[in-house]
């Protein structure tokens, strides 16, 4: 051990200055990269430095150069009863930033790497690329894996991850291997995690088998591009999951596969192409008990009484299920549907051959929020195409693998920009998902930008960090503009004159419905531009009032409208300053 650390203090010496000067506490430990010719020097380092009876960690926190490569000889094992951290120096404050810090499996001859990372206790990673290939591109099917802590008396391992990169994991880039695990993923990125040879590979989170359980895992800020899928759970559901501010986009499958589950939350997040394979006939057929589309977003299955999972029986579901749908947006490509109807299956059951288009929840989801008490949705933003400045999509790359995948069944790689360009750690990275949809900027609670905000509106970011305490309340507490008042049962559609009008700078609308749907409520101004959303979601039969808050408008005439089904109301009302 101790000619170790010597080794350590040499090669300190030669790094930068910036570097070198950093100063950290005495649990943790710099690492420096590998020399020249070797790899390992990770392995070594973490995996060497025990006590001296060697069951645990004589340093928590390992400090990993930024802008440097970390080649794996073997996985790396986080050993029961230790947390530990892997921290890539932050961005420099001033001067050329080369990235973060990445973890590479390196090639080493009869080696087979069946994890990343192996955690048998807690783990924390922050500032780190993850790539699950090794230096020669080949891909691995490979997990950062967590597994039974069996010196823990209470609860399962804990994972955190802040600010770190995923790529190209074919398989699953985190999974749970245990009982009562517990994810935090913030300011995350998930990319090019697929598998040429099919579409259902390439996951960012999924528990291994039917004995795992998660007791609650959560997304914020993450964004999870070019995926097989996004968050997925083959067996029992976590307790509670929680996702907000986070951008998915080119999602082969499912963004989420949440049939059953007991409490989940997603906000403030936009989706874009995903589950963009669709479906043929034969593809619902005994997978679906209503022979229903899946739909891009999220599907919600009624839970029969005697089902249980994580030690909960699920009877009385309605007053145990919990399901918020708010500040949300949806949006395909028209590229899909120009596939969809050219495919033509080679079956002589033609009706195979039809593919359908995702919508963004299918018809049993929806129904399930006119009904159930604790299912809510409100402003959905579907069909609304953000405009990315520069989306992840090889669009000639994601065509081909649609039909490779129906057709031809050769294996196409459609990771963005491509496979050999990655594993030099382009920094930045080329996409930028920032967007131009001015309804989108500002459609998020407290008027923010929807979707990822740490890494494509960093502006937006620091000021939305001192109020996400706060955030999460009004999210949990489904607060609106538009409260329901009265219990009778309308027997009509209805629009009110707004009250008062003219306003200055706050008037009151009241509208009906007469049964349960999907209604809208919007305010345009004289140009017929949108400005406002005041509700958009299910609402159950009943009279609702609903504020409008002009303080941030110019004085004029708006109108505002309602949309229920069939119906449409217009009025016309007089912001006067």
């Amino acid at each position: 051990m101790k000619k170790l650390l010597i080794t350590f203090v040499l090669l300190v010496v030669s790094i930068p200055a910036v570097l070198s000067a950093q100063t950290y506490g005495a649990d943790t430990l710099f690492i420096p990269p590998d020399a020249a010719g070797t790899i390992g020097a990770i392995n070594t380092a973490i995996q060497g430095d025990t006590t001296t009876d060697g069951k645990d960690y004589n340093h928590h926190v390992f400090v990993l150069q930024r802008g440097s490569t970390y080649y794996l000889n073997g996985w790396l094992t986080v050993k029961a009863g230790t947390h530990i951290e892997i921290m890539g120096q932050p961005k420099p404050a001033s001067g050329t930033d080369y990235g973060p810090a990445s973890i590479v499996e390196g090639t080493v001859t009869g080696l087979y790497y069946n994890y990343t990372i192996d955690a048998f206790g807690d783990f924390t990673m922050k500032n780190v690329w993850m790539l699950y290939a090794t230096d020669l591109g080949t891909k691995n099917w490979t997990d950062l894996q967590f597994e039974t802590d069996s010196l823990k008396t209470t609860g399962g391992p804990v994972g955190v991850f802040d600010d770190d990169i995923f790529d190209w994991a074919t398989g699953i880039a985190v999974t749970a291997n245990c009982a009562h695990f517990t994810g935090i993923f913030s300011n995350c990125i998930f990319r090019n995690c697929i598998d040429p040879t099919q579409w259902w590979a390439g996951r960012a989170f999924c528990e291994l088998n039917a004995n795992a359980s998660v007791d609650s895992i959560a997304y914020t800020n993450c964004t999870l591009e070019n995926m097989g899928f996004g968050d997925q759970d083959d067996y029992t559901p976590p307790a509670a999951s929680f996702f907000n501010h986070d951008t998915f986009v080119n999602i082969a499958k499912f963004a989420f596969k949440y049939y059953w589950f007991t409490n989940l939350v997603i906000a403030n997040s936009i989706f874009v192409n995903c589950h963009f394979t669709g479906e043929r006939y034969a593809d619902r057929l005994g997978q679906d008990p209503n022979q229903l589309l899946y739909g891009a977003v999220v599907d919600c299955d009624t839970i029969p009484d005697t089902l249980t999972y994580n030690g909960v029986n699920a009877q009385n579901e309605a007053t145990k299920r919990i399901f918020l749908f708010v500040n949300n947006s949806n949006f395909t490509d028209p590229m899909f549907q120009a596939f969809y109807n050219k495919y033509n299956d080679t079956v002589a059951n033609k009706i195979r051959g039809v593919i359908l288009g995702e919508p963004m929840m299918n018809a049993r989801t929806l129904d399930m929020f006119t009904w159930h008490k604790l299912f809510k949705m409100k402003n959905v933003y579907d069909s609304t195409d953000p405009g990315f400045i520069v989306p992840p999509t090889n669009r000639d790359s994601i065509i081909a693998f649609l039909q490779a995948r129906y057709v031809s069944g050769v294996n196409v790689d459609w990771s963005y920009p491509s496979s050999d360009s990655e594993l030099s750690f382009l920094w930045p990275l080329r996409e930028n998902l920032a967007y131009t949809n001015a309804t989108l900027l500002s459609a998020g609670t407290g008027g923010y930008p929807i979707g990822d905000l740490y890494h494509w509106f960093p502006d937006k970011y620091t000021t939305w960090k001192s109020q996400e305490a706060s955030e999460t309340q009004a999210i949990y507490n489904t607060i609106t503009s538009v409260k329901r008042v009265g219990n009778d049962v309308p027997q009509s559609y209805s629009l009110d004159q707004n009250y008062p009008n003219p306003f200055n700078p706050t008037t009151e609308i009241c509208y009906t419905v007469p049964k349960n749907g999907f209604v809208t409520l919007k305010v345009y101004n004289v140009l017929g531009q949108e400005v406002a959303t005041l509700f958009s979601g299910v609402a159950h039969a009943g009279t609702y009032e609903a504020s409008f808050d002009g303080s941030r408008y110019s004085s004029g005439v708006y109108f505002y409208r309602l949309e229920a089904g069939n119906v449409k109301f217009v009025k016309k009302m007089v912001l006067m300053k």
